[in-house]
């Protein structure tokens, strides 16, 4: 099984960024990593000064230690695998976080969905990772509403 061959082989350490890992150095530069909001409800609270974000975040990432070979005749980016529940709690991922947050604990929960719903944690034959995780997030906005219309 492909989580086995890559994540269990004694080789892989989660507790470590792929680019250390690349160049053997606690100095490596920093991984690339994009991210994409879905944002499906937004809410302004004037009287406690939060904003309240729900939806989605995608984040996508290189671990080089996580590619393998493609089956023939697919491309890069076209087949991946989604990783079980378990297999995604070993994988290394970047620690997340927002400034002024609220309830810093409570803002990501990863968005295990299967194959079907395209969520969960998927990775490539070239290193990609791509995870997707539902938002629940409120912050302090400092922003107040006084005389004016909206336009």
């Amino acid at each position: 099984m492909l989580e086995a061959a890559l994540l269990y082989n004694g080789t892989y350490d989660a507790n470590v960024r792929p680019e250390v890992a690349r160049l053997g150095r606690l100095d490596a530069p920093p991984e690339k990593v994009e991210i994409q909001f879905d944002i499906r409800a937004y809410t302004i609270d004037e009287s406690t000064q939060t904003f309240q974000v729900h939806g989605f975040m995608q984040i996508a990432y290189y671990d080089w230690r996580l590619q393998y070979g493609a089956p023939e005749g697919c491309e890069k980016h076209v087949e991946g695998w989604i990783l079980s529940s378990h297999a995604t709690a070993h994988i290394w991922r970047p620690n997340l976080f927002i400034d002024n947050a609220v309830r810093s604990n409570e803002i990501f929960y990863e968005y295990l969905g299967d194959a079907r719903s395209g969520g969960g944690t998927w990775i490539y034959p070239d290193g990609l990772v791509w995870v997707e995780y539902e938002i629940h997030h409120r912050s302090l906005s400092g922003v107040r509403f006084e005389r004016g219309t909206f336009t």
